[in-house]
């Protein structure tokens, strides 16, 4: 892999990266989670979907895409791993979503395009990195209280936010992807938390990609929605 080329495509990528409101909505009708991951030893991307209403926050469409796995696992490069297949769910969606909550970073990333914002870019829809660990930057260390927000930095530039969602978890680092400033970035992530770590979009996206009870329970109520 040339990856020194690749690195240099994502530092003009983003210097694309819209970081101020350009949402296109007052009040979304759908908000998505999307999920990543990958099947048989790594060589198949899996990406998952979840089209949720606003403000109801139900599921209303969800979409899974598999895809060879393009290039192996590289440090810092793993959006060019995980868009392919988070494009071809994308494709597949017949209600498309105003907002796209992404498992992973935004702008938290050493060279500010995560898969969030590199998602964004490619698909032109505002994006929310929703991360469950720190990539880069650094924050002060957070109480115990769930609530405690954090500045996330790194060489002096602010890139998101640090926040604890829920009491006894760890928190969650919210950046920037596309077309959203970053007090709205966690504006809209607050909004979509339903007693969970994980705000609802992202949660559903999970509960798809590894088939947990809540999503079988939901295909046993709306087989009429099951894509298998």
């Amino acid at each position: 892999m040339d990856t020194a080329s690749l690195r240099a495509e994502q530092s003009e990528k983003a210097r694309l990266i819209v970081k101020d409101d350009r949402l296109g909505f007052t009040e979304p009708d759908w908000i998505a989670g999307a999920d990543v991951g990958f099947e048989q030893d790594g060589t198949i991307t899996r990406a998952a979907i979840a089209v949720l209403s606003y403000p109801g926050l139900e599921l209303v469409e969800y979409q899974i895409a598999r895809v060879p796995t393009n290039i192996p696992y590289i440090p810092g490069l793993l959006s060019f791993r995980e868009c392919p297949a988070l494009l071809a769910a994308w494709q597949k969606l017949t209600i498309k979503p105003q907002l796209l909550f992404v498992d992973g970073q935004g702008i938290a990333h050493p060279r500010r395009l995560g898969v969030a914002s590199h998602f964004g870019l490619l698909a032109d829809v505002p994006t929310i990195g929703v991360a469950k660990s720190r990539l880069c930057g650094q924050h002060r260390s957070l109480t115990s209280e769930p609530g405690d927000l954090a500045e996330l930095t790194d060489k002096n530039e602010f890139l998101g936010w640090v926040w604890n969602s829920k009491a006894r978890c760890k928190p969650l680092y919210i950046s920037v992807g596309h077309r959203i400033s970053p007090d709205s970035a966690l504006a809209w992530v607050k909004r979509c938390m339903r007693g969970y770590r994980l705000p609802e979009p992202t949660r559903w996206a999970d509960a798809i990609a590894s088939r947990r009870p809540a999503f079988l329970r939901w295909l046993a109520e709306h087989p009429e929605k099951s894509i298998d």
